[in-house]
């Protein structure tokens, strides 16, 4: 089972206590807003202890969310992106699930008023819709692929995906 952390870090350079939270509680997926830390140092201090080894996984357009796994960020597959919300298509090799990841930083309610956040949570929502039918079409595509070489039937992954 995979471990997830989310903090919204409200620009505040909080790198030891994220460094220590990812390790003392495994963490898999680390996630986080408003982060203004240096990135490439935020690395180097998640990969000082151990043997465990993160990796970064950039975002072509959503600049309010950075994500790190302890897997390589080729797993990590961006399926639709805006400057708030990333969707990612999680598929570790050593798991038979794959997962959509949904980070989302709302704009502060000190600037919007609630119509303002239902409109703009409507297109998130429609942005989420959209990223789960690319990923099943995808598996879809995928296990058919596979169906001469698996015993396995096609509706047993596409139910994972859309639990």
């Amino acid at each position: 089972m995979l471990t997830f952390l989310f903090w919204n870090l409200y620009n505040k350079p909080l790198q030891r206590s994220i460094v220590n939270l990812a390790h003392q509680h495994d963490v898999d997926i680390l996630v986080l807003a408003e982060c203004r830390i240096d990135l490439s140092h935020l690395l180097l201090m998640l990969n000082q202890r151990g043997t465990v080894l993160y990796d970064y996984a950039p975002s072509p357009v959503c600049e309010k969310i950075q994500i790190f796994t302890k897997f390589s960020s080729e797993y990590t597959a961006v399926i639709l992106e805006d400057e708030r919300l990333t969707t990612r298509h999680v598929q570790i090799p050593s798991m038979t699930d794959t997962i959509l990841l949904v980070a989302l930083h709302l704009p502060s309610k000190n600037f919007w008023d609630e119509s303002d956040q239902a409109a703009e949570s409507t297109i998130f929502s429609d942005l989420i819709k959209q990223a789960e039918k690319i990923v099943i079409r995808g598996h879809l595509k995928e296990n058919v692929r596979r169906k001469f070489s698996t015993s396995e039937p096609i509706w047993t992954t596409l139910r994972h995906v859309q639990q």
